[in-house]
């Protein structure tokens, strides 16, 4: 079977929960059997380009698969848009990955747009734990 672990730990300075949270997850797996070439890590400081460009190798990677799992960790902060919204469906969930971002939205990776990013072919799940 076709899987791929993405372990995303997005720390801001100072922060070392998320890095812990990775190699936490990356134990895990390893004991449910993942081999190495079926985990990609990314961890430490993060961009929003980083973030974009290491979903999209992760896309890459799915792209011909007809079946198979894509398991999703990400450790990072979180945000919504707008912060005003009447409704949790009015409001678009995020990844802050910069730090001194919370007011600039266009810094952040809406969930939206990691979902489009992966584009995970039919056939293929995604599984998703968010810690944000």
């Amino acid at each position: 079977m076709n899987r791929l672990a993405l372990l995303i730990a997005a720390a801001h300075p100072g922060d070392t929960a998320m890095h812990h949270d990775l190699v936490a997850m990356d134990e895990v797996l390893r004991r449910r059997g993942y081999r190495e070439d079926e985990l990609l890590r990314l961890d430490g400081a993060q961009t929003r380009e980083g973030l974009q460009a290491f979903l999209g190798r992760a896309r890459d990677r799915i792209a011909g698969w007809t079946e198979g799992q894509i398991f999703l960790h990400y450790s990072g902060h979180g945000a919504f848009w707008p912060w005003d919204a009447a409704a949790a469906a009015d409001a678009r969930p995020a990844w802050q990955p910069e730090p001194d971002t919370l007011m600039l939205p266009e810094r952040w990776v809406f969930w939206d747009e990691v979902f489009a990013a992966l584009a995970a072919p039919p056939g293929v799940d995604l599984v998703v734990l968010p810690d944000c």
